[in-house]
């Protein structure tokens, strides 16, 4: 509820109202909003609203008068009932003029009496209103009453400017600024910034106490006052037109008119709208007896607003008229040209009239409207230009009547219009005919489309067609006959078809229809492709393919309805299983629908890429599935601020398809809940949203964007999602939450993909979100799965990265030891030295050093000289001495359980294995005690346990013979290895 809105008519308050209207009318809330002012059409036109959606209140309560009478020091219960009866039932006006009146005379028992002697009886309550009446009137000085009788005149809301130019009459009244500012209150309400109306009771005091003239002269002044404005209200076009013709205004009721004859086409329903009394007179004779071209004039801008209005049977009677009329106009009125003056004016209004939208509706004979417009335009000096038309060289006349024909019919909102039209069109002659019907460009007017004006104007209001609809296509079906009618007839059957069949649910009715006219008109394709759709919508996908592939193929339609076409077939062959074919045609129509400049297309095509992409998952294609999901994510993205319905249920079901697809391609297979609306074929175009999505709860949709960057990570592909994330424009959209995590699946990604860049850099990043996440104590800073807070993950220090940076090298050496264990001793060197070479290190400028001289043989300290050490013995095949290798797989060992870098010890066993057995065989001399430590090694390695606890229980055993010492803390995490 807004309460007490003040100054709606100023611009900023306007516009916020309007947006906030808007704004709270798409999230289904229900408004109520009081003021003192009563908002002009404009206004509600601009909040969306109808004209009856203003409810002035009426007259006051006989409790709200007692109210008033206590507030005035007044007893309410002698004086409520009083008042109330007094003023009209209670006219807040005169109620309040009665109350105040009375408090000044200190209320007086006199009135009270009187009133107790007649109170219930008609006949004496008339003579109480009229007494008090004139006793008001009296106490209201003599200027101020002059004005107030011709202020009585106006009609509705009216400014100072019209208050003083009727003032200006002789004989003038004086200072009517002042005597004005005396009647604001009871007499002149003051209904908004600049705007006033006058009480209900004073109207028709002028025709008592003004002479005619006067009044006449009164009424010339205020429509003189109007016509001077620079700009011409909606409602103030009926007060112009009573006050010019009440005041013989002729000059203002001509401008008028012309105001209306040049308003743009879009504005003239709301003209009409606002204008009773111009729409309904009937003649201005009573006012201008001579015949003069006024006549015709203000008749056409009658026409106009009729047309606008819809009100066919007016529209007939003032067409007559205006024929009539036309013969007083000379032949120089409107044009230095040989063109009839009256001719320039039938023309001007035929192209105001064919050009307003749905005047089929209301035009009798459109056929013969076309023809005399063109008829007009052969001579005419008005310029229409780029007209399209079947040849370049056609008569401008014949082109302007078949463009404004077809393009009539194409605006057609009921069947009933578009068979009248038919039934003209067959009254004229062939070449009359053919000149209408004329092929123009396809991407004009389609025929088959043209004649689903009636059946789209309910879709478009989410309303479906109904029995009698489609039996009256099939009516107009029939009428058309003739060879240049077919496309036509055609689109007539294909309606009813669809009616039929996804309106009424009525397939076999759909399909009798379809393959009747199939058997007329054989191999047509557009009733293939109707019978296509039908088999489409009963699940029969081989009959539906066995058709639509071949027209597919042959036939371009146009953009929209191939994208829905092919969007139909990807579907059908999708349920059938044909996965990467079904992901083809999705494509296909993403492409079509991506190229009309529509926002519902807009919406189809990034659906359309989520469905292909749907499809490859099924396919198990996953970089296929995230070059779709990464095209699509931006298109959605964009329009993230629309919160249509349509727009948002797409949003939400496209982040389904992306969790979904992750968890397809690298997790949990399966989708669950409402992940399963992403796995039905065509669900993500499918413009009939699940209604489950409208209340379904779902984070920003910045999220998908992480998502899919991680995607790529894991992919090792760049569709550049990770690179738009990291770049400064994107700070103010970074979830901090995800910005926690997605550097942990970079290093995991860039570790399976052993690339030594992304390894240095996701590392570096790791090293920070630890470092972040040890400052917030273990607890992530996450209330659900919808709540994130912004921000990015700060970046350590050079001195505090470089104090916890050694805790990480077991990341890449990790990786080095797989790679050199493959016998890929130069891809892992250049790996290793690749991450030294980062711009944050993970390694000390002395380990840089190392890894810079591989060759050299250094002590087992650190996994450094662990991992150095197992790549030199592969690339020497050789073993190292046996405390060395103890020490290396102790290293091993102890750094295997590593949740990003992998099980160390499983790439590694094979060479450990050939190694201790080869130790043993050449270095036995090295143990304290060579004949019993053999049969324990051999007996630790022969064992089915995994690797990491095999070589751990070798440790065990091997140590009691060897010169090296395990710690007490160093043999108890050994020992719960080895039980591992």
């Amino acid at each position: 509820m807004l309460d007490d809105v003040e100054h709606i008519h100023d611009a900023a308050v306007a516009g916020a109202l309007a947006e906030t209207i808007q704004l709270l009318t798409r999230k289904g809330a229900k408004i109520l909003l009081t003021g003192s002012s009563r908002p002009n059409l404009t206004m509600l036109r601009s909040c969306g609203l109808a004209t009856n959606a203003c409810i002035e209140l009426g007259a006051l309560s006989e409790a709200e008068i007692e109210q008033l009478v206590a507030l005035l020091g007044g007893n309410p219960n002698d004086w409520g009932r009083y008042i109330h009866i007094a003023s009209s039932g209670g006219h807040p006006q005169l109620a309040h003029a009665l109350a105040l009146g009375l408090a000044e005379r200190g209320w007086p028992e006199s009135e009270f009496r009187s009133l107790a002697a007649l109170l219930g009886h008609d006949a004496a309550t008339r003579e109480v209103l009229d007494d008090t009446r004139r006793r008001i009137m009296g106490e209201i000085p003599e200027g101020a009453r002059d004005l107030l009788y011709r202020l009585s005149l106006l009609i509705g809301v009216f400014d100072r400017q019209t208050v003083l130019a009727l003032a200006r009459p002789s004989p003038p009244v004086a200072r009517p600024g002042e005597a004005f500012d005396r009647l604001l209150g009871p007499w002149i309400e003051r209904v908004g910034n600049d705007e006033f109306r006058a009480s209900p009771l004073i109207r028709g005091s002028a025709e008592a106490m003004l002479p005619k003239e006067e009044i006449t002269a009164l009424h010339a002044a205020a429509a003189r006052d109007h016509t001077a404005r620079k700009s011409l209200r909606a409602d103030k076009l009926d007060p112009i037109f009573t006050y010019a013709l009440l005041g013989r205004e002729e000059r203002s009721l001509t401008l008028a008119a012309f105001a209306v004859l040049s308003a743009p086409h879009a504005d003239l329903q709301m003209l009409a709208e606002s204008s009773t009394v111009f729409c309904h007179y009937t003649s201005l004779t009573g006012q201008f007896p001579n015949p003069t071209p006024l006549h015709a004039i203000v008749r056409s801008a009658q026409l106009l607003l009729l047309a606008a209005s819809g009100q066919t049977e007016k529209l007939r009677t003032a067409w007559g008229l205006f024929h009539e009329e036309l013969s007083a106009i000379p032949h120089e009125t409107f044009s230095d040209s040989e063109v009839k003056g009256a001719d320039s004016l039938h023309l001007y209004v035929l192209w105001k009239l064919l050009g307003l939208e749905g005047a089929i509706e209301v035009l009798t004979d459109l056929p013969d409207a076309c023809l005399v417009f063109g008829d007009l335009m052969a001579v005419s000096p008005i310029a229409l230009d780029d007209l399209p038309a079947a040849s370049a060289d056609a008569p401008i006349g014949n082109r302007a009547a078949a463009f404004f024909f077809q393009l009539q019919l194409g605006q057609a909102k009921s069947v009933a219009a578009l068979i009248r039209t038919f039934e003209a069109l067959k009254r004229r002659t062939e070449a009359e005919r053919m000149t209408l019907l004329a092929t123009l460009p396809a991407e004009f007017i389609n025929d088959e489309l043209a004649v689903r004006g009636p059946w789209m104007t309910l879709f478009k209001k989410g309303e479906r067609g109904t029995e009698s609809l489609a039996q009256e296509y099939l009516r107009l079906a029939e009428l058309l006959d003739r060879q240049e009618e077919v496309g036509f007839m055609l689109g007539a059957v294909e309606t009813a078809a669809i009616i039929l069949d996804e309106d009424l649910g009525k397939g076999a009715a759909a399909l009798a229809v379809v393959e009747g006219a199939l058997a007329r008109h054989p191999g047509n394709v557009r009733l293939l492709r109707a019978l296509s759709r039908i088999h489409f919508h009963a699940h029969r996908y081989p009959e539906q393919l066995a058709i639509g592939m071949r027209l597919e193929e042959a036939v371009e339609f146009g953009a929209i309805e191939l994208a829905h076409f092919q969007r139909e077939l990807a579907v059908g062959l999708a349920n059938l299983g044909q996965n990467e074919e079904a992901a083809r045609l999705f494509e296909r129509a993403a492409r079509n629908a991506g190229a009309v400049a529509l926002p519902s297309m807009a919406n189809m095509a990034a659906g359309l890429l989520a469905d292909a992409a749907v499809q490859h998952v099924f396919a198990g294609r996953g970089p296929a599935v995230l070059a779709l999901l990464a095209e699509a994510l931006p298109l959605i993205d964009t329009r993230r601020t629309n919160n249509e319905f349509d727009d948002v249920a797409l949003r939400k079901l496209f982040g389904h398809t992306v969790v979904w697809a992750r968890m397809e391609l690298f997790g949990t297979k399966g989708g669950t809940g409402e992940l399963r609306l992403s796995m039905v074929a065509g669900a993500n175009s499918n413009s009939a949203k699940h209604q489950d999505l409208l209340t379904t709860k779902s984070g920003p949709v910045e999220v998908l964007w992480y998502m899919l960057a991680d995607l790529e990570a894991l992919l090792g592909v760049d569709h550049g999602i990770g690179r738009a994330i990291d770049k400064p424009n994107w700070d103010a959209r970074a979830l901090f939450e995800l910005e926690l995590s997605r550097p942990v699946t970079q290093l995991r990604a860039a570790i399976r993909n052993e690339n030594g860049q992304l390894i240095g850099e996701a590392l570096a990043r790791v090293i920070d979100v630890e470092a972040a996440l040890s400052t917030l104590d273990g607890a992530r800073p996450i209330g659900d799965d919808f709540n994130f807070s912004r921000g990015r993950v700060p970046i350590l220090s050079e001195v505090a990265f470089a104090a916890v940076r050694h805790n990480y090298t077991v990341y890449p050496l990790a990786v080095f030891i797989r790679m050199s264990l493959r016998g890929n001793a130069a891809e892992a060197s250049i790996l290793l030295q690749t991450i030294a070479s980062a711009s944050r290190p993970v390694f000390s400028p002395e380990q840089v050093g190392n890894i810079r001289d591989l060759s050299k043989a250094r002590p087992i300290e650190d996994f450094l000289s662990v991992a150095l050490s197992v790549a030199q013995s592969v690339e020497n095949s050789s073993v190292p001495a046996i405390d060395q290798l103890f020490l290396i797989t102790l290293r091993l060992v102890e750094n295997d359980n590593n949740p990003i870098a992998g099980e160390v010890v499983s790439h590694a066993a094979d060479w450990l294995e050939r190694s201790w057995r080869e130790a043993l065989n050449r270095q036995s001399f090295r143990l304290k005690n060579p004949q019993l430590a053999r049969p324990l090694v051999e007996a630790a390695l022969a064992t089915t346990r995994p690797p990491c606890s095999r070589f751990a229980k070798l440790l065990l055993v091997i140590e009691p013979y060897l010169s090296v010492r395990l710690s007490r803390e160093l043999r108890d995490r050994v020992q719960a290895n080895a039980a591992d």
